[in-house]
């Protein structure tokens, strides 16, 4: 409630000022995370019980882009985690249905590649992620998280702390100039014991 009341007051005061600037909502976070116990599909009940309410007292014109981040904390892959396209898949028939047609951005998605899958499959992953978010409806823009391992998320990044460029790194780099992502050989990393692996929130 209090924040559909900020969000719809702080659109008026901005429109006010500038009619053409856009008002970004939601920016809600990924919904499971396998360390803290939920155990529903990503984006089930725990996403749409705060959405929904929140629709539900008026903010379908307080914003014009909705802002999400799409991840999966299920590191292992051989028992239930998602790919990219299954991810978007679960955005697509959870939470387009609540927000309509409203233009989306997904400000985070990434992979793990110390504590969730490999360097290579992490290029792979986001080369397939930018094709397949290219083929979902009214969705703007696909921030990639992030630059480089480091901080509270290390794994996450194109380059190692090092600033070493890892497969991911070649891959969004094509994907960037439209080129279909090609397999890239693994560089050199520090192994996974000497860095601590956390989730970005």
């Amino acid at each position: 409630v209090d924040y559909a009341a900020l969000l719809c007051k702080a659109y008026g005061a901005a429109k006010k000022v500038d009619p053409s600037v856009n008002i970004i909502g939601g920016v809600l976070s990924a919904a499971i995370d396998l360390h803290v116990g939920y155990v529903n599909t990503m984006y089930g009940p725990d996403v749409t019980k705060y959405l929904q309410p929140l629709y539900g007292h008026g903010v379908a014109g307080c914003f014009d882009i909705f802002s999400i981040h799409l991840y999966d904390y299920n590191y292992n892959l051989t028992s239930g985690g998602k790919t990219p396209e299954q991810i978007f898949s679960d955005f697509t028939t959870n939470i387009r249905p609540i927000i309509g047609d409203k233009p989306v951005w997904i400000d985070e998605h990434g992979y793990n590649s110390i504590s969730q899958i490999t360097p290579s499959l992490q290029a792979e992953y986001l080369g397939r992620a930018y094709t397949a978010v290219a083929g979902l409806s009214n969705v703007g823009a696909l921030f990639y998280y992030e630059w480089m391992d480091g901080g509270s998320a290390p794994g996450y990044g194109l380059l190692t702390w090092r600033g070493v460029p890892k497969p991911a790194y070649y891959a969004y780099q094509q994907s960037a100039l439209g080129i279909t992502p090609t397999p890239t050989p693994v560089v050199n990393s520090l192994p996974p014991t000497l860095i601590p692996t956390s989730a970005p929130t």
